[in-house]
């Protein structure tokens, strides 16, 4: 028991909330647009979505003990891995297996979508599965795609893929507000990479921070951070979402502060993790609210 304990561990279940909310956006897109929802297929995206983020975390945790990576990092709360292997490292095939038994299960369920909803999810399938394998191997040593793959898997794939599996279809608004999530999933990451500079590096990783340095990661992030507002209020003023979704412009208050801190410390921001949480809060609490602003619209 104690065992099965860490290993659910390695998943990183408090990050895990992403997912549901991701996809509670694609829902009530599709339902603001007009379609029935049925609950099987709503379900059985869930389940696919959640164990493609268990497949990537419990993978990159397998893969970083591996290379020794866990080993020299210092942690946060939001970054340097969950810690888990270093302290049990008999459970470092278990991971790996639990990592490629969530793959397995990822195409089978894909599939399964795919042909009782719609042919269109095989290339988002595809891209997802590409993503989850060489995120950790390859994506982190090329900077822009490292920077890009979180919000293609999130956003494009996951809230894109879930509304063509109700739908059937896309449309501009959509791909509009999918962008949202796409540049804070994409900030999310970007910030919480900043205490791990240093060790990235000597494990080979060549991240946007690591490549570029400080000052441009900086305003990669200052700018990954506003531009999400500028759509959500173009989208609101052209009536493309309802007023009600304006809630989530509150949470332009832990993007500001999240902001201060990265202008302030740069990539000693580790060691103010108020600051990092106030990121994590950002990404959660704008999809989040502007589903809620769908849904009693």
């Amino acid at each position: 028991m104690a065992n099965l304990k860490q290993l659910v561990g390695t998943m990183r279940p408090p990050f895990l909330v992403l997912t549901p909310i991701c996809l509670f956006l694609a829902v009530m897109l599709a339902s603001y647009d007009g379609y029935v929802l049925s609950q099987a297929p709503i379900v059985i995206m869930l389940i696919t979505a959640l164990l493609a983020h268990v497949a990537v975390n419990t993978l990159n945790e397998y893969q970083d003990f591996k290379s020794g990576l866990d080993l020299t990092t210092e942690k946060t709360p939001f970054s340097g891995g969950s810690g888990t292997l270093p302290s049990n490292p008999s459970l470092a095939n278990a991971t790996l297996k639990l990592a490629i038994s969530a793959i397995v299960l990822i195409v089978a369920l894909g599939l399964y979508l795919a042909l009782t909803t719609s042919l269109l999810l095989i290339p988002f399938g595809i891209a997802g599965v590409i993503i989850v394998i060489s995120y950790t191997k390859t994506l982190n040593k090329l900077p822009v795609l490292c920077y890009l793959s979180p919000g293609v898997g999130f956003s494009i794939i996951m809230i894109l893929g879930s509304y063509v599996a109700i739908t059937g279809t896309l449309t501009p608004k959509v791909l509009w507000v999918a962008l949202i999530p796409f540049f804070q999933v994409n900030h999310l990451l970007l910030l919480n990479q900043f205490p791990d500079v240093e060790a990235d590096r000597t494990v080979g990783r060549n991240t946007f921070p690591i490549h570029f340095g400080e000052g441009a990661s900086i305003a990669l992030y200052c700018a990954s951070i506003v531009i999400p507002f500028l759509l959500l209020s173009w989208l609101l003023i052209s009536n493309q979402l309802p007023a009600t979704s304006s809630i989530a412009l509150f949470a332009i208050a832990p993007a500001i502060f999240a902001i201060v801190g990265a202008i302030k410390f740069g990539f000693a921001i580790g060691q103010h993790t108020k600051f990092l949480a106030a990121n994590v809060v950002t990404c959660l609490l704008t999809p989040l609210l502007i589903s809620f602003g769908l849904l009693i619209s």
